[in-house]
């Protein structure tokens, strides 16, 4: 499954990506997904702060959420995989990979995305979960994109 969202920002790739590598201030950028916690906090818990660190995201009902930096290419690439959760999410996926890329414009702008490839567990999984699946993360990659924009159009 496939889950791409983008959007074109009045700001340039660095400016961007001075946001996205604040590992603690994803807090404010990341939406609350409708019915699910918010995440409140977020932290490298071990290795590096880019390929091979692993980011935990604590939510505001106490769960939390590791994410393994994958790719971490300055000021264009960041990639990331849930590698383990207390929700029960990660153990119903084979695999789960995010990208965010930014791809500077000659007008000054940059396009920005943000999606992931996922792979589910079983066709139970495949099924039932898989769409549920998509309408979060697809809500969550378009909000944050929107969020991200407000915040560099500000910030000039």
């Amino acid at each position: 499954m496939r889950v791409q969202r983008e959007v074109v920002m009045q700001a340039p790739p660095e400016r961007i990506w001075g946001l996205l590598e604040d590992i603690e201030g994803i807090v404010g950028w990341l939406p609350k997904p409708r019915g699910f916690a918010r995440v409140v906090k977020a932290s490298i818990i071990s290795g590096p702060r880019g390929a091979g660190g692993l980011r935990r995201c604590t939510l505001e009902d106490g769960n939390t959420l590791d994410e393994r930096f994958t790719v971490w290419e300055p000021p264009r690439r960041m990639g990331y995989a849930v590698v383990a959760d207390t929700l029960g999410v990660a153990k119903r996926m084979k695999s789960s990979n995010a990208l965010i890329e930014l791809h500077p414009r000659p007008d000054g702008t940059t396009r920005v995305t943000y999606g992931a490839e996922v792979e589910m567990r079983g066709l139970l999984n495949r099924l039932l979960a898989g769409p549920i699946l998509r309408r979060v993360l697809g809500g969550i990659y378009q909000g944050s994109l929107e969020n991200i924009r407000r915040i560099v159009e500000t910030d000039r």
